[in-house]
């Protein structure tokens, strides 16, 4: 179960379409069960998008690098399942995955990767991933939250603050708890910037049980206030 108090927008982000190679994506989903293992390697399949931010110069080189990241997570769960004597061939292993973006400007991407995977037990695991990339020198680069903005303690305590405020309208009863001390440091650190705030995920178990699925929101630029300061790439393409 997903607890969403806004959805991010990714499914705005991207049309289906064909234009020119420089603008065209191509986002990889794959999937792997135990039950095709003794019949075929694993696939990828691509679906080709197109950012409305057209003629983006970091279209190849995102679909290439995506293609590498999700190669390599198949590889990996392969190796880690391929034992026969592992298996049970009631209860087949799999492995789903599947790329979004959520924000796209010239010279800066915002990515989410949901991971799903059973090995074993109660229920599968759900992993999400946000990565962030800018178009530096030819090449693309992983930057992180507090690389984008100027980030403080009054930042942290801001956000903070409205990440257990999400996390309380949300139902979360580990947030209402007395002794709730808020996501650390780290934690609110590993966001996605997009036009519309900072996006969180957290998955299952990250706050309270399973049961209560994950969580997700976004903490809307105004909510931070002075408090936030831009650094020069988002100042540019949020036109702060």
């Amino acid at each position: 179960m997903m607890r969403c108090l806004r959805l991010a927008t990714g499914c705005g982000v991207f049309l289906l379409g064909v234009v020119c190679a420089q603008a065209r994506l191509h986002l990889p989903s794959y999937s792997f069960t135990t039950d095709t293992l003794s019949r075929e390697l694993p696939g990828i399949s691509a679906q080709e998008c197109l950012p409305r931010v057209g003629g983006v110069p970091w279209g190849t080189a995102l679909s290439q690098e995506l293609r590498r990241r999700a190669e390599t997570s198949m590889k990996e769960f392969v190796d880690a399942n391929k034992d026969p004597e592992l298996l049970d061939p009631d209860m087949p292993v799999f492995l789903e995955g599947e790329w979004r973006v959520e924000w796209a400007t010239p010279v800066m991407v915002a990515l989410r990767h949901n991971r799903l995977e059973f090995t074993g037990g109660t229920h599968p695991n759900h992993q999400c991933e946000l990565v962030a990339m800018i178009w530096k020198g030819g090449s693309l680069l992983p930057v992180t939250v507090d690389k984008l903005l100027s980030w403080s303690p009054d930042l942290e305590k801001s956000l903070r603050r409205q990440t257990t405020g999400h996390l309380r309208l949300l139902g979360s009863e580990d947030a209402k708890a007395k002794n709730w001390k808020g996501l650390p440091a780290k934690r609110l650190k590993q966001a996605l910037p997009t036009e519309a705030g900072l996006l969180y995920v957290l998955d299952p178990y990250e706050v309270g049980s399973f049961a209560d699925g994950a969580y997700e929101f976004v903490v809307p630029w105004r909510a931070l206030g002075d408090q936030v300061g831009f650094g020069e790439i988002l100042s540019r393409e949020l036109g702060r």
